[in-house]
């Protein structure tokens, strides 16, 4: 991945592809990466999805210390409604997606950084705006 100077979103989507025993190495590798550079972010719709599906109160509070410790970008009011005329608009086209999904990516949109995901939505919509993407199941599958 080349984006030494991009903020990237991890989506949950990468978080629960990368962080099992037995990740894919190489899409694992490119989420260190980033968290390591001080490169990678998240926002609240994340960390729900993220602490809602954990399994147990010892891997929610690792989840917990490992999210707090990036970037965090906050969701202002006026990105729900720019994230329903996403929506809208892409409904329009034929491309149906999460509602929160929409929502990610106006917090990445308006923050300037990408998103890094294993969900082929984020490429739908990146087809359809400047929202830069990486998607890990395509690199790891390279």
């Amino acid at each position: 991945m080349n984006n030494s100077d991009h903020l990237f979103l991890i989506d949950t989507s990468a978080w629960v592809l990368t962080l099992p025993p037995g990740a894919p190495q190489k899409a694992k590798s490119q989420v260190d990466s980033l968290i390591a550079r001080n490169m990678a972010a998240t926002t609240g719709v994340i960390f729900l999805e993220l602490l809602a599906g954990s399994k147990s109160e010892q891997e929610r509070e690792k989840l917990e210390r490992a999210l707090e410790a990036i970037i965090y970008f906050p969701v202002q009011h006026e990105f729900w409604i720019k994230a329903a005329s996403l929506y809208s608009m892409l409904r329009k086209k034929g491309i149906t997606v999460a509602t929160l999904d929409a929502l990610i990516v106006i917090v990445a949109l308006e923050n300037g950084a990408g998103v890094v995901h294993a969900d082929k939505h984020f490429d739908l919509i990146s087809q359809q705006t400047r929202l830069k993407v990486v998607n890990l199941l395509e690199f790891n599958s390279a």
